[in-house]
């Protein structure tokens, strides 16, 4: 796997971010807000952490690419994930934290020295925590979950070593989870991996709604506010919705999923549900 700085339009809104110290890079100038998505950056500094494709570790590459984004191309901020996306990419963080969170810190450092602002993804794979303890997804909500006490910790530590840092500029709680909301997970292949400690499939027990995954935002976002001492700005890390998502999510409790595309005025309604708990709306856009 290798670090993609990929231009991306990743905010909504990017005013939050504007209100954050940068050096004016060199030798091109973007507006504050602007970056790029290097969602596997931490890969090269995490131990046990493959992520989706292999990759052997590099800090130097992961040096000269932040270099290269921010210093050079001028970009202002990185989008990079804050964990690692299979269950066994947990494995270091589970066994020896002290050895998780040095390796943090390292990428953490080496992204203020090259005057990088980073959006942390805390959860790059939802599925990730609950796959660990044998739960299925919507235990991320439920705060009486072992899953939620896994995700808690993990959260904790990551904003303990990320401290006051001006590296860290946004959090991003997960990686379009939104576009699981309101869907039959059963039979589906969404992030399966058994080698890599997932089940060998996804069942109903899984199909997690709106409701559920608004209030595991929630949760998150208050859980971050009540730990970050800088009180930076938290998004959901959500895509587009889709163009049935009010439809689905309306559908949900009949268990029929309806794939009706939705209004203009049912699309801007979707927007405010998903980022109710939010202090900052995202999007990832595609090209197709």
């Amino acid at each position: 796997m290798v670090v993609s700085f990929i231009p991306v339009m990743m905010f909504l809104i990017i005013s939050q971010f504007a209100k954050c110290e940068t050096t004016p890079p060199v030798p091109r100038q973007f507006p504050a807000g602007v970056g790029v998505d290097a969602i596997d950056l931490l890969f090269h500094y995490l131990p046990s952490a493959q992520g989706p494709v292999e990759s052997p570790r590099n800090r130097s590459f992961a040096q000269q690419s932040m270099q290269s984004a921010c210093a050079v191309n001028g970009f202002t901020t990185v989008r990079a994930a804050g964990g690692g996306f299979w269950p066994d990419d947990m494995a270091v963080w589970r066994s020896s934290p002290d050895r998780w969170w040095t390796a943090v810190s390292e990428a953490i450092h080496d992204a203020e020295q090259a005057n990088c602002k980073l959006i942390l993804t805390v959860f790059w794979n939802t599925f990730c925590f609950p796959d660990q303890v044998g739960e299925p997804l919507p235990m991320i909500a439920n705060t009486s979950s072992k899953t939620w006490g896994l995700m808690k910790d993990y959260v904790s530590g990551l904003v303990s070593t990320v401290g006051t840092s001006p590296a860290v500029i946004a959090w991003e709680i997960t990686n379009e989870l939104n576009l699981l909301m309101d869907l039959n997970m059963q039979g589906r292949k969404a992030s399966i991996a058994p080698s890599r400690g997932t089940p060998t499939q996804r069942t109903q027990a899984d199909n997690i709604s709106t409701t559920v995954g608004v209030e595991f935002g929630r949760n998150v976002a208050e859980l971050l506010k009540s730990l970050d001492p800088l009180q930076r700005p938290v998004s959901g890390g959500y895509s587009m919705p889709r163009s049935s998502a009010f439809h689905l999510m309306n559908s949900f409790p009949s268990g029929k999923e309806d794939f009706r595309t939705d209004s203009e005025s049912e699309f801007r309604e979707m927007l405010g549900i998903i980022h109710a708990p939010f202090g900052l709306a995202s999007a990832h856009l595609y090209a197709s």
